[in-house]
């Protein structure tokens, strides 16, 4: 164990729709209900599409079973695409931050289950530091996270 991992904040995906989709007044659809929307997946071997296929497959519902419209390579060709009517997608609540504050998308819960990941710092254990990085590392480890999202 040559590497310590340290538990930032927690990083949900949510499912992200335009603001002017049938279901962006809506708190959380079912897995059911959004194999039949048109969805933009992440590119194969992202760790966000890693998870929601981990997610999908632990309800009984392969990637295929999707009716997948696009795979792109960013989050931010996804937001673009969503917030244009080319489909729906599940992204992070953070990188959603200022489309949800302008009114361009809604974000909604997966009914089944929520999907959390950990955002954690990593640090080698025998590394010898310096004064900038101990304050970087006082600096991360006490920032108010939270408020970002409030």
């Amino acid at each position: 164990q040559k590497m310590q991992v340290e538990k930032l904040i927690p990083d949900e995906l949510l499912l992200v729709v335009p603001a002017h989709h049938q279901w962006a007044k809506k708190r959380e659809v079912s897995i059911s209900e959004l194999t039949k929307e048109p969805f933009i997946f992440r590119e194969g071997g992202s760790g966000t599409r890693q998870m929601i296929e981990k997610f999908l497959s632990g309800h009984g519902v392969v990637a295929q079973d999707l009716k997948i419209s696009m795979v792109l390579g960013s989050t931010e060709a996804i937001k673009a695409a969503v917030e244009n009517g080319l489909g729906v997608s599940i992204i992070s609540r953070w990188s959603a931050r200022k489309e949800i504050k302008y009114g361009t998308l809604s974000l909604l819960r997966i009914k089944e289950q929520k999907m959390v990941r950990e955002f954690s710092l990593i640090t080698n254990k025998g590394a010898v530091s310096s004064h900038a990085v101990d304050e970087f590392l006082t600096y991360i480890k006490s920032y108010p996270f939270e408020k970002l999202l409030g």
